[in-house]
């Protein structure tokens, strides 16, 4: 503002000290309702996605089934939530992230139910059709 201070320690006179807090008020005030806004958005944004999926979150009724829960569960617990899993798979809808993530986790299940079954098949050296003798 060019005018002189009387305290040389001083940066700003009165005035304009009393200006820069009012356009840092205002500025705080903008900054406020821009995150309230977004917030809205943001809140309107996960409310459609629940009515999208009828108010059902069903990855989340699966929460339970951890990387750890499946290698410590039964043969006929990871039978009985494997079930489940593909009935509700069945009822959403395909294209869906939460298909996805249901699907991924099913799959989990299913590979370690695979990995606990012992399959003996006959060794053959030469292949299946050849004789053993040769």
């Amino acid at each position: 503002c060019g005018k002189l201070l009387s305290d040389p320690d001083a940066h700003l006179c009165i005035s304009c000290h009393q200006t820069r807090k009012e356009k840092a008020k205002k500025r705080i005030l903008v900054a406020g309702a821009v995150v309230a806004g977004t917030a809205a958005v943001a809140g309107a944004a996960v409310l459609a996605a629940r009515s999208a999926i009828d108010g059902e979150n069903t990855y989340e009724e699966f929460g339970g089934v951890t990387d750890s829960w499946i290698k410590s569960a039964s043969d006929t617990d990871l039978r009985l939530i494997e079930n489940k899993m593909l009935t509700a798979l069945n009822e959403m809808d395909y294209d869906s992230n939460e298909y996805l993530q249901l699907d991924l986790k099913r799959i989990d299940v299913v590979n370690e139910i695979a990995s606990r079954c012992t399959y003996t098949r006959p060794h053959r050296e030469h292949g299946w059709y050849l004789p053993n003798d040769e």
